[in-house]
């Protein structure tokens, strides 16, 4: 005796065991399975070149990054530069007889010519009026003793 039972169809039914599935069955269910492999070889360069994109904008954001401190750097050693010019032509002038202040101001508009990144050069005087300057200076008396930078550095000149 064997333990395989044989499956016996009901009667009438004998040909669902040796039907195959028509061509049509078989086709669809390959465009499916092509359509999935190729969907899914799809989304996985979709992924990659994704990654592949955000890697190239960090780094193209890092080195903008350098860029631009390099070139603020540079542009504030500069700024720096001429205002010590500037502090250094009022203490000579200051020492050698007074403030002329017709040389100080040429001094300060040839010191702001080679500064386009400025939009002026002025001087203040103690209590924070405008006394000197080029570029874009008012025609009405200005003082800036309230701004925080001249406070700063009124009481800490060093």
């Amino acid at each position: 005796m064997s333990d395989l039972n044989p499956v016996i169809p009901p009667p009438g039914q004998e040909h669902l065991l040796t039907r195959q599935a028509s061509p049509l069955k078989r086709m669809i269910v390959w465009l499916v399975l092509i359509t999935t492999l190729v969907g899914s070889l799809g989304m996985l360069q979709l992924l990659h070149t994704r990654k592949q994109e955000i890697h190239q904008a960090a780094s193209t954001g890092r080195m903008l990054a350098g860029t631009l401190q390099q070139t603020i750097g540079a542009m504030l050693q500069k700024t720096d530069l001429t205002l010590r010019h500037i502090v250094d032509e009022v203490v000579h002038q200051s020492a050698t007889g007074g403030l002329q202040p017709n040389v100080l101001l040429v001094f300060i508009e040839r010191q702001f010519q080679q500064m386009p990144d400025l939009d002026s050069l002025s001087i203040a005087d103690a209590s924070g009026m405008l006394a000197l300057g080029s570029g874009h200076t008012p025609n009405i008396p200005v003082n800036i003793a309230d701004r925080n930078f001249f406070r700063e550095l009124r009481n800490h000149p060093e």
